[in-house]
């Protein structure tokens, strides 16, 4: 059991506050309605605090312990209560149980409710402005509008939900072997979002003006006003509990020590399979499976369906070896389901691998000196090209948020305790 309080506080400062207008008269080049210090982005000041109260308790309840069948039998739980300044109370829970049939078997099972509660900057960011260019479906107009963000003090906690079940086989034939398989399920209601231009301009025509997001959109005339003259002046674009997520899978890990020559081996392997990640953003849009898929874009998403690595590490005495081969699954770009939006006539990224090695020696003297040298990427492997849905030259051609694109990198140095 235990309790726990603590106080947390943003301050953020800036020299191109959009709250702050700037005057350019006598200034040409400089359109007329032109307010702020630059043309992309302007943030905000920004200055908010809360503070959190939360007691908990975790209890673990043997039941069954060396008997037939029944190496071990145990549950086990925890409760959490946590009072937020900003949003209030939320509890949060876990229960789950072990089963050893015997010694080298083990069944194991979880289900909990979780949260993740905002970040300051979600719940107080400055307002950000920029502008950009817009289709109004409402008045039909194209032209360039104001863009603002910024966070939202009255954000509540993500839910999850999760169950988790696996098995872990450690055989006594092969002393020093271990592998597990488990199985994940996580469910999220009322995640944190902001919602795109689109979205917050389409679900409100689709309420024709009855929906709460029409409160951030500016317009000079009211809604039932259709004509040019009614295009919008700025979006406000504010993080809010409206998105959807459920992911599951699987998680398979091997692993394997054994005594060579003087030192000692040890062998890893992981494999990720995700089988589904499930996502709306808003609630008139589709849920749209993302696994296996990947777009390069200021909004860009990557997740491939298959993703391991395989190390091995060898210690003698103070020499350490170690080596990694990753793997990064196949991506297809674009062409969801449920997204004619994201069509893209591109072929699929195959399999990239990349490798890892780490050697060093620590000597057996005062503050063990510890010699090291670390190469990332070791065959300089190039990330594979993927188009930007972007505007030339603005991004990186690759998923950069999946793929290595600084290249091989050396590092070197030496470690000691005092």
């Amino acid at each position: 059991m235990g309790g726990q309080y603590r106080k947390q506080k943003l301050d953020l400062t800036s020299n191109s506050d959009p709250a702050v207008p700037i005057d350019f008269t006598g200034l040409r080049g400089i359109p007329a309605n032109r307010m702020t210090r630059f043309n992309n982005t302007n943030v905000g000041s920004a200055f908010g605090k809360l503070n959190v109260k939360e007691v908990f308790a975790e209890a673990q309840v043997p039941i069954f312990k060396g008997q037939p069948l029944a190496e071990e039998l145990s549950l086990n739980g925890a409760f959490r209560l946590t009072d937020y300044s900003t949003s209030g109370s939320v509890k949060t829970w876990k229960v789950g149980a072990v089963y050893k049939p015997i010694e080298d078997v083990m069944f194991r099972v979880t289900r909990s409710r979780d949260i993740r509660a905002p970040s300051l900057f979600e719940l107080f960011a400055g307002v950000q402005t920029a502008p950009v260019n817009f289709n109004d479906p409402h008045t039909g107009q194209p032209g360039s509008i104001r863009q603002f963000s910024g966070g939202n003090p009255n954000l509540d906690p993500e839910t999850g939900d999760t169950f988790a079940a696996g098995v872990v086989l450690s055989p006594s034939f092969l002393p020093g072997f271990d592998v597990s398989v488990d199985y994940y399920d996580l469910k999220i209601k009322g995640a944190i979002a902001t919602q795109g231009l689109n979205d917050v301009v389409n679900e409100c025509e689709t309420s024709n003006g009855t929906s709460p997001t029409c409160a951030l959109i500016e317009r000079p005339l009211p809604f039932s006003d259709r004509s040019p003259a009614n295009y919008p002046i700025s979006v406000s674009l504010i993080t809010q509990n409206i998105s959807f997520l459920r992911t599951s899978g699987l998680d398979i890990t091997m692993s394997y020590r054994t005594k060579l020559g003087d030192g000692e081996l040890a062998l890893r392997a992981f494999a990720n399979y995700l089988d589904r990640y499930k996502s709306q953003t808003n609630s008139i849009a589709p849920v749209i499976d993302y696994a296996g898929h990947g777009v390069n874009s200021q909004t860009g998403y990557a997740y491939p369906k298959f993703r391991g690595t395989l190390s091995a590490n060898y210690t003698n005495g103070g020499l350490t070896l170690f080596v990694q081969e990753s793997m990064i699954g196949k991506v297809t770009i674009g062409n969801l389901k449920n997204d004619p939006t994201s069509f893209y006539a591109v072929p699929a990224i195959k399999p990239v691998f990349y490798t890892d090695a780490t050697a060093s020696y620590k000597f057996d003297v005062r503050g063990e000196p510890e010699l090291f040298v670390t190469a990332t990427n070791l065959f300089d492997r190039k990330p594979p090209l993927v188009a930007a849905a972007a505007a030339p030259g603005l991004l990186y051609p690759t998923l950069f948020t999946l793929y290595n694109v600084a290249g091989r990198t050396l590092t070197a140095g030496v470690r000691f305790k005092f």
